[in-house]
């Protein structure tokens, strides 16, 4: 397979260039309200729900990090707002053969400390990834990167990978500068210098983080010249702060507050299909959830749709997959989906030596509506005889600890930003990406990982979904993880904000968007 993609019609890319793929959708988009006449302001306040992880993009991939570095670093590829593959930092690419890729580096990028990029920063980044334990995993089907000369990047893969090139637009794999991070890793990880739309001002714990517009950026200068992330953790607040004018967006919009927003004329809502599932992760290696029976008394102790009408009003479907149903590879409809046996579920505690019961201990990170779905699931393990504890934490000490083992059960959401079932599959259930990379359950299981691998080396779809149907007969018999929905992404804003568009996993970028005062 030999094809050669060039950019001759970049200039009309650039608005969509890094939006990975849209469709985006508003609910309430003013209730007429104009911003005809209105002075365009400089800055956009932007309200999340947790603190930056890390500003390394090799190392902080939690969302709450993701968020802020995306608008920071850029990457080799991009998705335009259909979900097509376009060129970003590559200006074209030549697929070699089934495991050789060549990339062609656009010579007008610089850093924002004003040093070229070049192929020794893509390869060097690209290599860096690779060797990640944060974010290997959406690489790693890649041997390495070499450089061929100063523009030209080739990417050796380990075998023919369906996901080999828009994998590449995730912002994991984004482009770092070789000679600073090398110089000084520990400083980048506070203080990022890329190549994106927005260059790293400052950065305070717990309270907000600040960019501001590249002057130097390679394409159209970003619309608003300064942006503000403002943690606050409780959803209820970040929606009082939007009506009180104090920020301008904000993410993770609660779904009962959705309502609030749609009646007022001077508040909008964005609203699309996620490609997030929301699961729980069962610590295999736990001496208790190590025997497969307490796991299935689990997830026979679950209703799903009594979670998603109580807790979310409706806003979410149940799962039967990891993966999504929008995502390549989804397994099909007619896969079966976990149900509610209270009955069954004791028996099977009875058999595992529990008949009277047993304490288990769940951890969720900080945030009113996660919590809150925890709460039920407590509530309906009771009703099997498993009394749970609850435990609650800011989000960096609760993926530390997760990625420690030190949970038995563990309530986590999974963005598939690359859109096909490997980046689910892989991460979170080879035995390979234990801890930090996603596989929290530590789960193991030769035949699962083979047909994982199966998958991931072929260009065949169809061959990838027979691989994952197989491999979800495995999952639902031994259940390291318990599937529980797939959600809505919501976004709330003020009307002066235009031009906002969504991105399906939620990594929005923010260069097209003005905001008016």
């Amino acid at each position: 397979m030999k094809r050669i993609l060039c950019t001759l019609l970049a200039a009309l890319m650039l608005l969509s260039l890094v939006a990975c793929g849209g469709n985006n959708s508003t609910g309430n988009s003013g209730g007429g309200t104009s911003n005809e006449g209105r002075e365009l302001d400089d800055e956009l306040v932007v309200a999340v729900a947790s603190d930056m992880t890390s500003m390394d993009p090799h190392v902080g991939k939690e969302i709450s990090a993701v968020v802020v570095t995306n608008n920071i670093f850029a990457t080799l590829l991009a998705k335009d707002e259909d979900g097509n593959i376009v060129p970003y930092v590559a200006e074209s690419w030549e697929e070699v053969d089934d495991t050789t890729i060549d990339f062609k580096i656009r010579e007008d990028i610089t850093f924002h400390d004003g040093t070229p990029c070049t192929a020794e920063d893509v390869a060097y980044s690209l290599n860096r990834a690779i060797n990640s334990a944060y974010v290997a995993y959406i690489i790693d089907y890649a041997e390495n990167a070499e450089v061929i000369d100063e523009y030209t990047v080739r990417l050796n893969l380990k075998a023919p990978f369906l996901g080999a090139l828009v994998n590449l637009t995730v912002p994991f794999t984004a482009i770092v500068p070789k000679d600073l991070v090398e110089s000084d890793p520990d400083g980048f990880l506070a203080h990022p210098i890329g190549c994106g739309p927005y260059e790293f001002v400052e950065w305070k714990n717990g309270d907000y983080c600040k960019l501001k517009a590249y002057d130097g950026y390679f394409l159209d200068k970003a619309k608003v010249e300064n942006i503000t992330f403002r943690i606050i953790p409780e959803a209820a607040q970040r929606t009082i702060a939007l009506e009180n004018g104090e920020v301008d967006l904000i993410y993770d919009l609660a779904v009962n507050d959705i309502s609030i927003l749609e009646s007022n004329p001077d508040l909008q809502v964005y609203q699309n299909e996620s490609v997030t599932t929301w699961y729980l992760a069962l610590n295999t290696q736990d001496p208790i959830l190590s025997d497969v029976r307490v796991r299935q008394a689990i997830a026979k102790a679950i209703n799903v749709q009594e979670i998603i009408d109580s807790v979310l009003y409706g806003a979410g479907t149940p799962a039967n997959s990891l993966i999504p149903p929008s995502v390549i590879g989804y397994p099909g409809e007619d896969m079966p989906y976990f149900e509610q046996d209270i009955e069954g579920a004791k028996e099977l505690l009875a058999e595992a030596g529990y008949p009277d019961g047993l304490t288990l201990d769940l951890a969720v990170a900080e945030d009113v509506t996660r919590v809150a779905v925890c709460t039920m699931l407590q509530d309906q393990l009771k009703d099997i005889g498993i009394t749970v504890t609850l435990t609650t934490c800011d989000y960096s000490t609760y993926t530390f600890r997760a990625n420690e083992g030190e949970f038995q059960m563990m309530f986590f959401f999974w963005i598939c930003a690359a859109g096909h079932g490997d980046y689910q599959m892989y991460s979170l259930i080879h035995s390979s990406q234990q801890g930090a990379a996603g596989n929290r359950s530590f789960y193991a299981n030769d035949e699962a990982d083979q047909y994982i691998m199966n998958a991931r080396q072929t260009m065949d779809e169809e061959v990838a979904r027979e691989n994952y149907r197989q491999l979800e007969a495995i999952l639902d018999e031994e259940v390291p993880t318990v599937e529980l929905l797939y959600t809505t992404l919501n976004v709330g804003a003020t009307s002066k904000v235009e031009n906002f568009i969504m991105d399906r996993a939620g990594y929005h970028n923010l260069e097209t968007v003005v905001v008016y005062k």
